[in-house]
């Protein structure tokens, strides 16, 4: 994903985006393009600048429309038309590097609307994504932090390397696709080796191997976490899951030391550390592990139901038999633990890895989780 789009064009803030009644009529005719833009909140007043207006439907799409005397095949038709009208207009300057930071945030985004709204787009270009940066963003092992016509010479901080980890997470618990959860917990001893600040815990911004580091008066650390979340924040939640995920004791005594580093500027201001708070919260409340064992097909809705539902605190994993022993050699909680007889799909649903005794249905699951 490119990372930004300028919001003038020819000189004016939105002119590319904003409409006017008139512009409306002029592509849809009077009475279509009386619709149009009531629909979508245009009026002479405007709600930008200059009477002009930005679009945004007012109420729900279908009833908006029923109550329009409308039906979907005319708005697809009507905002076929808008936007081609609106192609011939300047377009804005585009940014078209590629952050890996940022990039990795929106495959987190991406990775959770797939599980929650089922859009197969959304999983497609979160792996894509992901796939991009996995192949193009690292040399000699060494992450780096943006691409344009080719990868930069700029080494990656510590936010690249934690949202990428996160992102991979989200993949993994996607997909179920092992590489994803692999590639992470190499993300990780990079991250150790090359950020760690072993005296107090925490995260330097820069890497011990970053160049011209000897410029720097300092290595700092940052936690604050304001339009994007700090790379400690997003770190500390990581090692939690990671922890639940592998069983290793050590990646939550990290995330405690992340946690342990900042804990004066959280006592002081944690309103400033939302994504921090979480990390603690998910730790705090007792996550659950929960095992899907069984054939892909017959485990879908069973997932679905699982992801659908707001259960921050919790990781997921899911093995088919042929996957078992890969899954069992990372999280190896889940060895001895297979579908139910005749291969039948079962939920593990476990605390501290002391496991219920294994039910097929998801509501029993959601039951065991509190969720209804």
């Amino acid at each position: 994903f490119y990372s930004a789009e300028d919001a003038d064009s020819e000189g004016e803030e939105g002119k590319f985006y904003v409409w006017t009644p008139d512009e409306i009529e002029a592509v849809l005719g009077k009475e279509d393009g009386r619709v149009f833009g009531e629909l979508y909140g245009v009026t002479p007043h405007g709600n930008f600048e200059e009477g002009k207006s930005i679009l945004h439907l007012k109420a729900d799409l279908p009833y908006s429309l029923q109550a329009f005397g409308k039906d979907l095949a005319w708005w697809e038709k009507a905002r076929a038309q808008m936007r081609e009208a609106r192609a011939k207009r300047p377009r804005p300057h585009l940014d078209d590097k590629i952050l890996t930071a940022w990039n990795a945030l929106l495959i987190s985004a991406l990775a959770l609307g797939w599980q929650v709204l089922g859009e197969e787009d959304y999983r497609k270009a979160a792996q894509k994504a992901a796939d991009f940066l996995t192949q193009n963003l690292f040399d000699n092992g060494r992450l780096l932090a943006s691409y344009r016509k080719g990868p930069s010479h700029v080494q990656a901080y510590i936010d690249d390397y934690a949202f990428l980890q996160a992102a991979l997470l989200d993949l993994y618990e996607s997909t179920f696709d092992l590489s994803y959860l692999k590639k992470a917990l190499l993300l990780e001893s990079e991250m150790t080796r090359l950020f760690w600040d072993g005296a107090e815990g925490g995260f330097f911004f820069t890497g011990s191997d970053q160049k011209d580091r000897d410029r720097l008066l300092t290595r700092s650390k940052e936690a604050y976490d304001g339009v994007i979340p700090s790379g400690n924040s997003v770190a500390a939640l990581s090692y939690f899951r990671l922890a639940r995920l592998t069983g290793k004791a050590e990646y939550r005594q990290k995330a405690e030391a992340i946690l342990k580093c900042f804990s004066g500027s959280l006592a002081q201001g944690a309103s400033n550390f939302a994504r921090m708070l979480q990390a603690f919260q998910f730790d705090f409340d007792g996550p659950a592990e929960i095992f899907v064992a069984g054939p892909r097909a017959q485990s879908e809705p069973i997932l679905r139901a699982l992801w659908k539902k707001f259960l921050p605190s919790k990781v997921l994993v899911f093995a088919e038999e042929s996957q078992m022993k890969d899954l069992a050699g990372l999280a190896p909680w889940v060895e001895g633990r297979g579908p139910l007889p005749g291969g039948k799909p079962a939920i593990y649903v476990c605390r501290d890895y002391a496991c219920q005794l294994p039910v097929g249905e998801a509501d029993r699951a959601l039951e065991l989780l509190g969720l209804v």
